[in-house]
């Protein structure tokens, strides 16, 4: 601005901090203004390489495998079974219910079964090996005393949420004529 044709003294903003006295630009506000560019340049950039290293350890974490879970795992419902050495199945001579629980390594069952409309307290558990079609009970406890520390080798079928057990096995994997056999049905 001029007063009777002279030019104020007071500097003139151009941008910034960066002001005009008497037509020259001051070298030091210049040279801040670069550094404080190049600082905020800086910070974009390293502020862009977290976000991108955030998102890729983001992605990385979700695309981790999950540990194969067993086939067994889960709680099935007892639906059908045969003692064929007593000629009775489940549920026409037996009745009642029954629930098997599986975790990685661990098994359990409980029921409530009436043979003769006498009721059983259908109990027991421990931990299990599977290995294909071969499946191994050991017993850690059970309602009877004498089951308390065996292994029971079973034959083990899955036909999408059906679990079929055959047993018992001898060392070998082969059933006798007159094995059990019981059908559970995968619970939601």
């Amino acid at each position: 601005m001029t007063v009777a044709g002279r030019s104020s003294c007071r500097p003139q903003p151009i941008a910034g901090n960066l002001f005009v006295k008497n037509g020259l630009h001051s070298q030091t506000n210049v040279a801040a203004l670069t550094t404080k560019l190049h600082k905020k340049e800086v910070i974009m950039k390293i502020s862009s390489v977290i976000s991108s290293l955030l998102i890729i350890l983001l992605f990385a974490g979700c695309a981790v495998e999950e540990e194969e879970r067993s086939p067994l795992e889960g709680a099935w419902n007892l639906v059908y079974s045969e003692w064929p050495g007593h000629n009775m199945t489940f549920p026409d001579q037996i009745t009642g219910s029954s629930i098997k629980f599986f975790s990685k390594e661990h098994f359990a069952f409980a029921g409530r079964l009436h043979v003769d409309d006498v009721p059983m307290n259908y109990l027991g558990g421990g931990r299990y090996t599977l290995e294909g079609n071969r499946y191994s009970e050991m017993f850690d406890y059970h309602r009877s005393e004498d089951v308390i520390g065996t292994t029971t080798r079973i034959l083990v079928e899955f036909r999408g949420d059906t679990l079929i057990q055959r047993w018992p096995a001898n060392e070998n994997w082969e059933l006798d004529d007159l094995h059990h056999m019981q059908k559970y049905v995968r619970m939601p």
